[in-house]
C-alpha cells in the first residue's frame, strides 16, 4: 500500500468565482472581535484595507491569527454556499492598483461612479493616510455547500422576523382544527428538505480548498 498523501478532494463549487462575487467576509481577530470587511481575493490569499483609524492594524500586532467566512444564502433558490478559512494575517504597504481592483468588485469598473471618498482615499499618499493591506493567506480552508431543493415560496420577510418582546403571537389552531386555507399557509412557511444527489450524504466532511488540514 502507497504511504502517498492521498490529494486533496475537490471544493463542491467554484470557489474563485464564489469569492469573486461582491460579498461581505466576517473576519476574526483574537479578543474576539468579529468585523464585516470588503476583500479582494487575488493570489491565493484575502486583501482587505486598513488604517490607522481602525482597531485591526493594533490588534493583528498583539495576535496575527485570524478566522474568516465568506457565505451566502438565497432562499428563493436554495443555494446556500460557505468559504471558511484561518490563517495569520500580515500587515502590508497599500499599492494603489490592487485597491483599484477591490474597490472595482464590489462599486464596479466605473469609478466616476464611485463617491469621491473612495477615489480620494485611493489615489491619496498611503504613508501619509497610514493605509495598510491586511493580507489572510490561508493555513486551512473548507468550502460547503449546504444548499437545500427550494420545492416551495420562500419565507416572506414578515415571517422571517423574529417576534417582539412582549408581543403576543398570533392564535394557531392545532393542525387537525386548522382550516384548508391556514394549513395552505403553515406549508408555505416550511423548509423544503433537501434532496441529496446520488452518492452525497448530506453530512458530509468539508471539502479542503487547498492541502488537508494541519493538526494544530
Amino acid at each position: 500500500m502507497s504511504d502517498a498523501p492521498s490529494p486533496a478532494a475537490e471544493p463542491p463549487f467554484d470557489v474563485d468565482a464564489f469569492l469573486a462575487h461582491p460579498l461581505t467576509a466576517r473576519l476574526a481577530t483574537r479578543g474576539p472581535t468579529v468585523r464585516p470587511v470588503w476583500y479582494l481575493w487575488e493570489d491565493g490569499a484575502f486583501w482587505t484595507i486598513t488604517g490607522p483609524r481602525a482597531r485591526m492594524p493594533g490588534l493583528l500586532r498583539k495576535d496575527l491569527a485570524v478566522a474568516l467566512v465568506v457565505d451566502s444564502c438565497d432562499l428563493r433558490t436554495g443555494e446556500v454556499l460557505q468559504v471558511t478559512a484561518r490563517g495569520r494575517a500580515e500587515l502590508l504597504p497599500f499599492d494603489a492598483g490592487r485597491g483599484a481592483r477591490r474597490l472595482a468588485r464590489c462599486l464596479g469598473p466605473d469609478t466616476e461612479r464611485w463617491d469621491a471618498r473612495f477615489r480620494d482615499h485611493l489615489h491619496g499618499d498611503p504613508d501619509e493616510l497610514g493605509t495598510l493591506w491586511a493580507r489572510i493567506r490561508p493555513d486551512r480552508s473548507a468550502a460547503k455547500d449546504l444548499g437545500f431543493e427550494a420545492g416551495g415560496a420562500a419565507p416572506s420577510r414578515k415571517a422571517m422576523i423574529s417576534p417582539i418582546p412582549g408581543e403576543v403571537p398570533p392564535k394557531r389552531h392545532p393542525p387537525e382544527l386548522a382550516s384548508p386555507h391556514e394549513r395552505e399557509q403553515e406549508s408555505l412557511h416550511q423548509p423544503a428538505r433537501r434532496r441529496p444527489r446520488p452518492g452525497q450524504d448530506l453530512l458530509h466532511r468539508p471539502r479542503l480548498l487547498d492541502q488537508p488540514a494541519v493538526q494544530r
